[in-house]
């Protein structure tokens, strides 16, 4: 996907997590997340796009996006008007950025502005999935954004520095719709520079299924159809402690 069609997504997934705050209940709770509700989605997304923009427009701040959360709305009936208040503020500064100018990003890839279009193109992606699923109603996720977003996603784990195992694991990952694989090499005493991300499926242990629903079962949501795993099942537990979007 290119920058505009990230920025062009993030507009259309923050719009259909607005419309499901607005229809659904404000304590419907958020399938396979706890106590989380829907209105503590649309917070927490909204937070991080105004922390966004304070990064984007000023440089990384000493606070982050859960001391914005408390001040969000408590009414649910205004929740979906103030959350597109913030992504139209951040859709705004994200377009109006030149790409080469230098801005903070948790890493290198994509560089600049466009890493930002693409992380918040998937963090809303992803709880516009939750929002949806506690409305009660889901929108098809597009494969070819989705097939991107799994990509995203291990490229954000490859450089969590929090991600451990007791040994190096090769976590591969396989769209059966779209027909793209990968390998992530992690753990063990294998420092962070040297972790790698390479095409094709060749793993100690294999997630394989469409797209759509693997992009949400990598940040540990119960995907719409069923993913499946061969070859070592048990380091799927060592993923699932260390990759989470919240």
């Amino acid at each position: 996907m290119t920058p505009t069609e990230h920025l062009e997504a993030l507009g259309a997934e923050g719009r259909l997590l607005a419309a499901a705050v607005a229809a659904g209940a404000g304590t419907s709770p958020v399938p396979g997340l706890g106590d989380w509700t829907l209105d503590d989605v649309a917070r927490h997304t909204g937070s991080v796009h105004e922390w966004i923009c304070e990064v984007v427009a000023h440089g990384l701040p000493d606070w982050g996006y859960d001391d914005l959360m408390p001040r969000a709305p408590q009414d649910h009936s205004v929740l979906a008007a103030w959350y597109l208040e913030r992504l139209s503020s951040l859709l705004e500064l994200l377009a109006s950025v030149p790409a080469d100018r230098e801005v903070w990003t948790l890493f290198d890839t994509p560089p600049g502005i466009d890493f930002w279009k693409r992380r918040q193109c998937f963090e809303t992606l992803v709880h516009r999935y939750d929002a949806e699923g506690a409305a009660g109603r889901r929108t098809p996720v597009d494969a070819a954004v989705a097939t991107d977003g799994v990509e995203e996603a291990l490229q954000m784990v490859r450089h969590r520095t929090r991600f451990g195992s007791d040994r190096e694991v090769r976590f591969a990952v396989r769209t059966t719709d779209t027909g793209s694989a990968w390998t992530l090499q992690v753990g063990g005493s294998l420092p962070r520079e040297e972790r790698t991300l390479v095409e094709g499926s060749d793993g100690d242990v294999e997630l394989s299924g469409r797209a759509a629903d693997l992009v949400v079962h990598l940040w540990n949501r119960p995907p719409e159809q069923p993913v499946a795993l061969a070859g070592d099942a048990s380091l799927w537990d060592v993923w699932r402690q260390h990759a989470v979007i919240r």
